[in-house]
């Protein structure tokens, strides 16, 4: 497993643009866009409402929106992911749920699809843009999802 480079925990709660690069587990709630030069980790206790661009992503946790990974997706068995998937390898684990459309095949980011780190030049560093808040209650979740 690769070297995570950082970590948003369970008390969190993100809105806004995520662009990072190297390896980020996300174990909080997050709503927004998520676009990676690298691996997206959703841990066990993560939501995202959230369309994905990225190299790889492993879901311990919730996902919903689109995933569109230039490697793999992975749904291990606590895993959930509601929207459609294209990668060059899809892996569900059993007892892992995934609802939506699987195109298994290489996939090339835009040039509109590749995040823009020329700001950030060290590796592993995360630019956020938008909200962080503590989370006052674990009753408050997204009501969309």
């Amino acid at each position: 497993m690769e070297k995570i480079s950082s970590y948003m925990g369970r008390d969190v709660i993100l809105e806004g643009t995520l662009i990072f690069e190297g390896t980020f587990n996300l174990d909080c709630k997050f709503r927004g866009n998520i676009s990676a030069l690298g691996t997206l980790i959703v841990g066990e206790h993560g939501k995202i409402d959230s369309d994905i661009h990225g190299t790889s992503v492993i879901s311990k946790g919730e996902i919903y929106g689109n995933i569109i990974a230039q490697e793999r997706v992975e749904i291990l068995p606590t895993g959930k992911v509601y929207g459609d998937i294209w990668a060059p390898v899809v892996v569900v684990k059993k007892g892992a749920i995934f609802e939506g459309n699987c195109l298994t095949h290489e996939v090339e980011m835009t040039r509109a699809e590749k995040p823009d780190l020329s700001v950030s030049k060290l590796s592993g560093v995360v630019q956020l843009y938008g909200t962080i808040r503590q989370e006052t209650s674990t009753e408050e979740l997204f009501e969309a999802c």
